[in-house]
């Protein structure tokens, strides 16, 4: 009898964990190598790991996952009208497209879902989740400090002295509007009005488009140094390092902002990653289309 009633107690407990997980808006954020993860149950497999970021076009997982955790969902078959697809900075071979709606704890992600090969994870971008439990709590919020997660009502930072850079672009991957003022340590500074790619995953705080920002760094004379790794002392980049580099209202001190010939896009001059908001929080709002920070 005792074991009967420790197997029906151990068997409520995962039931309880499992809905807790179910109807969940709030997560720790793990970072791994520079990039968010979150854990909850997605489409009812409880603890799935989620690499959360801004740069995906769609969900995205390999044929393992999808056979594990949307094996029994039913989709719309869109195909692969191509051989690949770019994501995270990354080209990753297309198996097939599919479109629907998955449960990620209390949120949901409905639209395109991509199937690739040698993808070891479940990728959502995270600006595409909607709060499925609470309509009214639509701000996604970071705090960078606490690494949290959280889906939250507008009243929340009612009280907050917030700042917001002005969302153009929403999707594939947002995009805000602003004034970016540079100074190096050698004494030179300018600065530059446009558009920057939000980027989640990034591991510099900010970095350049090379080919829509040389005529910038030539005329105000920035200093360009090679970036070398510690080890093998191979250049593995280029960069300014920066007295102060602001964006909006938000100021950082001495950091380095990378340049690169990698990654373009012809509408941005760069992107800003979750380094420049260090220790700080943001909230993206999709109805206003902005993104708020604050300390």
């Amino acid at each position: 009898m005792r074991l009967n009633i420790t197997h029906l107690l151990a068997i409520a407990i995962l039931a309880f964990c499992g809905s807790a997980g179910a109807g969940q808006t709030r997560f720790q954020l793990d970072k791994k190598n520079g990039h968010y993860y979150i854990s909850t149950t997605v489409n009812g497999v409880p603890e799935t790991e989620i690499f959360i970021e801004s740069g995906l076009p769609g969900l995205m997982l390999d044929e393992a996952r999808f056979k594990r955790i949307l094996g029994e969902l039913t989709l719309d078959t869109l195909g692969a009208h191509r051989d690949m697809v770019l994501s995270d900075h990354a080209n990753h071979k297309l198996i097939n497209v599919f479109s629907g709606e998955v449960s990620i704890g209390g949120l949901l992600y409905n639209g395109k879902i991509y199937l690739v090969d040698n993808y070891d994870k479940l990728g959502v971008p995270i600006h595409c989740l909607k709060n499925n439990t609470d309509t009214t709590a639509n701000l996604i919020r970071l705090n960078f400090k606490n690494n949290i997660l959280d889906f939250v009502p507008r009243d929340s930072i009612s009280g907050k002295r917030t700042h917001s850079y002005r969302i153009t672009n929403y999707a594939p991957m947002p995009i805000i509007e602003t004034t970016m003022e540079l100074a190096d340590t050698y004494g030179h500074n300018g600065s530059i009005t446009g558009r920057m790619v939000f980027d989640l995953g990034s591991g510099t705080a900010v970095y350049l488009f090379r080919k829509n920002v040389s005529s910038f760094l030539k005329k105000h004379k920035f200093k360009i140094a090679k970036a070398r790794d510690k080890a093998t002392g191979k250049v593995v980049g280029e960069g300014i390092f920066a007295g102060s580099c602001k964006l909006g209202d938000r100021t950082l001190y001495g950091t380095s902002v990378g340049i690169t010939n990698r990654l373009w896009r012809e509408d941005s001059f760069g992107c800003v990653g979750s380094k420049f908001f260090k220790n700080g929080t943001i909230a993206i709002d999709p109805d206003n289309m902005q993104i708020l920070y604050w300390d």
